[in-house]
C-alpha cells in the first residue's frame, strides 16, 4: 500500500527544511568564484537553495524536474531547470560542484519485473559524472534502499564518505539517511569503506544523527564559466520552445511562416490556379471566412472548406460466380459559400 501511495504522488517526498538547513551549515566554498549546483529532481526547487544557502555569491543552480507545475514552480527561484525525466537530458559532465540528490523512491518501470532497477540507483548512476573532481555529493535516501549496488557505485566513485541518520521524529517518517561524499579524482575499489557502508545499508552499524553541522565542513569547489553550458532536454518542451524564440528575436519570423496571410506582403503563385488547386487550399483551411468577389457579377460569398472520408464499396465478378467485395477510403473536398448578398448557402463536393 506504501509503494502505490508513493506513486500517487510520484515519489515527491520534498527534503524537510530542517535538514536542508543542517545540510547547507555542512558546506563552504573552496574559494571565490563561482559555484554550480545542480539537483537532477528538485521539485520546487526550495530543497536546493535551502542547501546552498550558505555558500554566498555566486551561485547557478540548475535543477530537473518532471512534473510541470513543480517544474514552473522551481523555474522562479533556480538559474536554470529542464520539465523533464533525467534519462531524457543532457548535461555537462565534470561541471558541477555540487550534487544534491534526493531521488524518488521507486522502481524505474511500472512492473516489478526482473529487470526493473530502483530510481535510486539509477539517478545516482546518471548524474556522477555531472561532478568534478572534489565535487560534493549530499545523497538523501532510506537507509533501507543503501543495498550492494549503491554501495558499490559510492565507494567506488567517491570518498570521505559519511552517513547520517535523520534526526528525532523525522526519521521515524521514511528512515531516510544523508549520505555526504567527495568525487575521487581516479575511480577505485575501496573494500573498507564498501564493508561499512554495507553494514549500514543492512542496518547492522546505525549511524549518528545528522548534527547541525557536520564538522569539518565540505568544501564546495568552484566552477569556471561556460558561456552556452550543455544542460538541455532532447525532448522540447513548447515552454522552453517559445522562451528560446524570444530570447532569439524569432517569434515573428515563426509567425510570419506559419501565418502567411497576416504578413506583410501577399505570395502569389507563378502559375495562375487551376480548379483542383483551389479546392484543395479551401479544404485546407488557408481560405477560411475569406470574402470571394466575382469580378463580372459582384457577387460575395464567404467561403470555408473542409475534407470528409467516405467509402468506396468496389465489387467485382469472379470466374465462379462469386463476388469480391473490397472497401476504399477516399477523401472529399467540400466547399460551403455563403452569398452575402442573397443569404443562400451553397455546398460543393
Amino acid at each position: 500500500m506504501a509503494r502505490f501511495r508513493s506513486q500517487a504522488k510520484m515519489q515527491y517526498y520534498p527534503t524537510p527544511p530542517p535538514i536542508a538547513q543542517a545540510i547547507a551549515r555542512s558546506l563552504t566554498r573552496s574559494g571565490p568564484g563561482m559555484i554550480r549546483a545542480i539537483d537532477p529532481a528538485c521539485g520546487e526547487g526550495t530543497a536546493l537553495c535551502l542547501a546552498t544557502g550558505s555558500l554566498g555569491d555566486p551561485v547557478e543552480r540548475y535543477g530537473i524536474e518532471l512534473n510541470q507545475e513543480r517544474a514552473q514552480a522551481a523555474r522562479g527561484v533556480l538559474t536554470r531547470v529542464l520539465r523533464a525525466d533525467i534519462r531524457s537530458t543532457r548535461v555537462a559532465n565534470n561541471a558541477f560542484g555540487l550534487l544534491f540528490l534526493n531521488p524518488p523512491y521507486d522502481f524505474d518501470v511500472p512492473a516489478l519485473d526482473e529487470g526493473a532497477q530502483r530510481l535510486e540507483l539509477s539517478f545516482l548512476q546518471a548524474a556522477v559524472r555531472y561532478l568534478a573532481v572534489g565535487g560534493v555529493l549530499v545523497y538523501l535516501i532510506p537507509d533501507r534502499r543503501l543495498p550492494s549496488k549503491i554501495a558499490n557505485v559510492l565507494t567506488y566513485h567517491f570518498e570521505r564518505i559519511q552517513v547520517f541518520r535523520f534526526p528525532g521524529e523525522t526519521y521515524n517518517l521514511y528512515q531516510q539517511i544523508v549520505v555526504f561524499a567527495v568525487r575521487k579524482a581516479t575511480p577505485f575499489r575501496d573494500d573498507e569503506a564498501l564493508r561499512t557502508v554495507r553494514l549500514i545499508g543492512a542496518r547492522t552499524i546505525t549511524p549518528p544523527d545528522l548534527p547541525g553541522q557536520v564538522e569539518p565542513a565540505y568544501s564546495v569547489p568552484t566552477s569556471r564559466r561556460v558561456a552556452n553550458l550543455l544542460f538541455q532536454n532532447l525532448s522540447v518542451d513548447p515552454q522552453d520552445l517559445v522562451q528560446e524564440l524570444e530570447r532569439h528575436g524569432l517569434t515573428q519570423v515563426v509567425f510570419r511562416r506559419l501565418h502567411p496571410e497576416g504578413a506583410a506582403y501577399r505570395m502569389r503563385p507563378i502559375m495562375p490556379l487551376r480548379r483542383g488547386h483551389l479546392a484543395l487550399v479551401l479544404a485546407s483551411g488557408h481560405l477560411n471566412n475569406a470574402l470571394v468577389e466575382d469580378p463580372r457579377t459582384g457577387d460575395r460569398l464567404l467561403v470555408k472548406g473542409r475534407t470528409e472520408k467516405d467509402t468506396l464499396r468496389l465489387e467485382e465478378q469472379e470466374d465462379d460466380g462469386g463476388k469480391t467485395i473490397t472497401e476504399r477510403d477516399i477523401l472529399k473536398i467540400v466547399i460551403t459559400a455563403l452569398d452575402l448578398r442573397s443569404g443562400e448557402l451553397q455546398t460543393m463536393q
